[in-house]
């Protein structure tokens, strides 16, 4: 997570609980995705996106593969819900 850093501070703030807010309330009413120019999802944002939809809202977040295949998101091991939001502590401490 330490690439992530910067962009995990920012799913602290108003601005990206207003963005994910609505992307989950289209989720609720159709299929809805995150799309991003990285191919697969644990070398981008949307890591850190699908783990705060997990752990904040309890959201089922499935992952989109390049074959096709739907997988459902493992949580990253040091993703942590604290204060009221979703913190990633380094795993040696």
């Amino acid at each position: 997570m330490a690439a992530f850093r910067a962009y995990a501070a920012w799913t602290r703030t108003p601005e990206f609980a207003a963005g994910l807010a609505s992307v989950l309330a289209d989720a609720r009413e159709r299929r809805a995705a995150i799309l991003c120019s990285e191919a697969v999802w644990w070398r981008c944002h949307r890591r850190v996106v699908a783990d705060v939809a997990t752990v904040l809202h309890g959201t089922r977040v499935l992952h989109l593969m390049h074959d096709g295949s739907l997988r459902p998101h493992p949580l990253s091991e040091t993703a942590t819900l604290r204060d009221g939001g979703v913190t990633w502590p380094p795993a040696d401490g």
